[in-house]
């Protein structure tokens, strides 16, 4: 399965005014938290995945209400394979994203990561329900569908099959 990073770093200001509504809340260019954020990227970037977890965790002692610095500790947890965190960091993330699907499709990965195909599964499904033709989370409904990983018998793979095609736009 596929999780979305969304590591476009460094916001230039245009980007700033265009981002989804969402996602605005980052810290403003001249603050100290762009500094640590921006410090973060740049470790992460460079594969420094530990520090860049480290750094981002003492970011957000200070201010929680940082819908990137969540994504980005998720993210972080996952190269690491600390998945149990990467999940909790990315349900945070869920309550402050809004209609945002990202945060959904990346707690799928890390509950498919856990072995939890029916909790991915679900996961899935309130992403469909906000984008119902996102490509990345049609992906992983069927990868997860491929794999086997829902549902008891070949009828619950039937179903989860008849919930993508609905999905899919006409003309894929």
């Amino acid at each position: 399965m596929e999780y979305m990073e969304h590591l476009d770093w460094p916001w230039p200001v245009a980007w700033v005014r265009t981002w989804q509504a969402p996602w605005r809340r980052i810290p403003a260019p001249e603050s100290v938290e762009h500094a640590r954020f921006a410090e973060a990227w740049d470790m992460a970037q460079a594969g420094a995945w530990q520090a860049a977890r480290g750094e981002v965790r003492e970011l957000l002692q200070g201010c929680r209400d940082l819908p990137a610095a969540w994504n980005l500790l998720g993210i972080a947890e996952l190269h690491l394979q600390d998945v149990e965190q990467a999940l909790a960091s990315f349900s945070v993330l869920s309550g402050l994203a809004g209609r945002d699907v990202r945060p959904h499709n990346n707690l799928a990965v890390c509950h498919h990561r856990l072995g939890r195909g029916d909790w991915a599964e679900a996961a899935l499904r309130r992403a469909l329900q906000i984008a119902p033709s996102h490509p990345v989370v049609l992906g992983n409904l069927m990868s997860l569908l491929g794999q086997g990983e829902v549902g008891p018998d070949r009828r619950e793979g039937h179903r989860l099959l008849e919930v993508v095609r609905r999905h899919i736009p006409e003309r894929l």
